[in-house]
């Protein structure tokens, strides 16, 4: 919970940067001053965006694979047991009869 809240803020940051920016950007062209800089500024925040959030994707998705991966080792492990108490059983099967 605290890393969903972590990233939401984050992007709040960014997002509030990217407007202050653009503000600026828009201020600059109504006074016909040069604001590509601010531009560049602009587009390099959303990118940042994006990125934090294709991140963020990616991390939800391995943690998605690394449950999976958890659940088929339970799952094999079930699956020795099973198999142990069956080599026992016929053990003692051969055992009991002679062999």
């Amino acid at each position: 919970m605290k890393r969903i809240k972590d990233k939401f803020y984050a992007l709040n940051v960014i997002d509030l940067l990217t407007c202050k920016y653009l503000e600026a950007s828009i201020d600059a062209q109504l006074k016909d001053k040069d604001s590509s800089k601010l531009e560049k500024y602009v587009e390099m925040l959303k990118f940042t965006s994006n990125y934090i959030k294709e991140l963020d994707n990616d991390f939800n998705l391995e943690c998605k694979h690394a449950l999976d991966l958890t659940r088929v080792v339970a799952i094999q492990e079930q699956e020795i047991i099973t198999l142990k108490a069956k080599i026992n059983r016929l053990e003692k099967h051969y055992e009991t009869k002679g062999l």
